[in-house]
């Protein structure tokens, strides 16, 4: 995942797209898009995650989160980046 551009600098809805479909996700990107504006305003409003609000959501086991194991983020960092 790469910040995107704007100023806040943080994660936005087309990157965690990215994500969200590795951890399988497989609604429309309209869907996304829906989804994504949940996350934020559970975030506290914001339009884009920072990296502690990205450690919250992938370290949740509850229904909100998206818990990830560390190997699972590892294998996916290296897929989208292309190193092993």
């Amino acid at each position: 995942l790469v910040p995107s551009g704007g100023s806040g600098g943080g994660v936005g809805e087309k990157e965690m797209w990215r994500f969200a479909v590795f951890t399988g996700f497989d609604g429309t990107e309209s869907e996304w898009a829906e989804e994504f504006q949940m996350i934020c305003k559970d975030a506290g409003g914001v339009s884009a995650l920072d990296f502690s609000t990205f450690a919250r959501l992938v370290d949740d086991e509850g229904e909100g989160g998206c818990f990830s194991e560390t190997a699972e983020l590892r294998s996916m960092a290296a897929q989208l980046t292309g190193r092993p």
